[in-house]
């Protein structure tokens, strides 16, 4: 178990070094690891596959700030690996919905700026519904970039059904 639960800290560690082991429990960090261990499973299994295009239009859009040229884009995400690099990116578990995607149930969308990760978004196949959008962590989108997802969606000729909106 000690081998596991180091390559556990040190891939904790290697993400983020402000990661430390001051007030956790061996308990809290098992439990930590097995989580870890499950997720990489998870990836293993969607490792490769591609998913078929949803046939929504992507974005690209141009905004001038301070003087500057800001583009943003909302790309459909099509390939397994390009899905666990886009949760890794943001610290979420999108990569968990390779099987919805698979069974066209929904696309997933990463809105960007200047190339940057931002948001992603999901949308249901049969409404043509954005219905989640996440950033970093699981954070909700910012003003800016609500309007962007705003500006794809009635472009692309979705509506958006996100709670609070």
């Amino acid at each position: 178990m000690v081998g596991p639960l180091l390559d556990f800290i040190l891939h904790r560690r290697d993400g983020d070094p402000r990661f430390e082991l001051k007030g956790r429990t061996v308990a809290s960090l098992s439990r930590d690891m097995a989580a870890w261990h499950g997720e990489l499973r998870q990836i293993r299994r969607v490792r490769g596959k591609e998913f078929q295009p949803s046939g929504i239009r992507a974005g690209r859009f141009e905004e001038r700030r301070k003087g500057r040229l800001v583009i943003w884009t909302v790309t459909e995400i099509l390939f397994a690996n390009a899905l666990v690099d886009e949760g890794r990116a943001l610290k979420h578990c999108v990569y968990s919905y390779a099987g919805a995607i698979e069974r066209g149930r929904c696309s997933i969308w990463s809105l960007r700026r200047a190339g940057a990760r931002l948001v992603t978004l999901e949308v249901h196949s049969a409404t043509g519904r954005i219905v989640q959008a996440r950033g970093s962590c699981n954070r909700d989108p910012d003003d800016a970039e609500s309007a962007m997802i705003r500006r794809w969606a009635d472009a692309a000729g979705l509506t958006v059904s996100l709670p609070g909106w």
